[in-house]
């Protein structure tokens, strides 16, 4: 079953919901809360949030190497360079969030893949 590229992204997404959210379904502002303090490098402010940050993109992180069937495509069109950190991705969040504040309302794994993509596309 050939499955297009833009249902495989949004059955990941739904699928990854649930890891990186409660039962609230976190905005993208709120994690981007969490993970404020984590972008400006501030170790001092560690609080549960900063840990919910950074596994949610241990979880991001994870998932982006997942291909599709055809072998060449990555589910979630995040094609990040080996050496990229975690660190490196929740900094691009936290910045795609800041600069399109219009998006903070919506859902943080949509915003997250959206904001990754965009700054590690994948060749097509």
């Amino acid at each position: 079953m050939n499955m297009p590229k833009a249902a495989a992204v949004t059955a990941v997404l739904l699928g990854l919901a649930p890891l990186v959210a409660r039962a609230d379904m976190e905005t993208a502002l709120k994690v981007e809360g969490w993970c404020k303090p984590v972008a400006d490098e501030n170790y001092s402010a560690q609080t549960p949030h900063v840990d919910l940050c950074w596994g949610a993109f241990a979880a991001l992180q994870g998932l982006s190497v997942i291909g599709l069937p055809d072998g060449h495509t990555r589910a979630l069109g995040i094609c990040d360079p080996p050496g990229s950190t975690r660190l490196q991705l929740i900094k691009i969040f936290v910045k795609y969030v800041n600069d399109h504040p219009e998006t903070a309302h919506e859902l943080f794994a949509i915003i997250a893949q959206r904001s990754l993509a965009k700054a590690f596309p994948c060749a097509e």
